[in-house]
């Protein structure tokens, strides 16, 4: 069923029924995979790690703020933040029956080969 979607700005951060990401967490890791370009600075120079990136996934399943909340440099910050802002809709969450803004913190983990 439609539900009615939350008006008041406000940003969860706990719900009923988190996003949901088309496919899921193997769909999300997926896309990461797809998508993350290693900078080839950031691989000369070594850097590897794991970038904490936040984002809010708002009632039509888009996705804005993205931030990087921890970082390992900024270039490997910059591309995790460029391949979460990019990503498709989400499955919006929903909380007491209504669509509401999420923000959600995901890892994007850098691995040198």
């Amino acid at each position: 069923p439609d539900l009615p979607i939350d008006k008041s700005g406000i940003v969860f951060q706990k719900a009923d029924n988190p996003p949901v990401f088309e496919g899921g967490v193997e769909g999300y890791y997926a896309y990461i995979q797809q998508n993350l370009q290693y900078p080839p600075e950031a691989k000369e120079k070594g850097l590897e790690g794991r970038v904490y990136v936040a984002l809010v996934v708002n009632t039509d399943g888009s996705v804005s703020n993205v931030e990087v909340l921890k970082g390992v440099d900024p270039l490997l910050d910059n591309e995790a933040k460029r391949v979460v802002a990019d990503s498709p809709r989400w499955q919006p969450a929903s909380h007491n029956g209504k669509i509401i803004r999420f923000k959600l913190v995901l890892p994007i983990v850098f691995k040198l080969k």
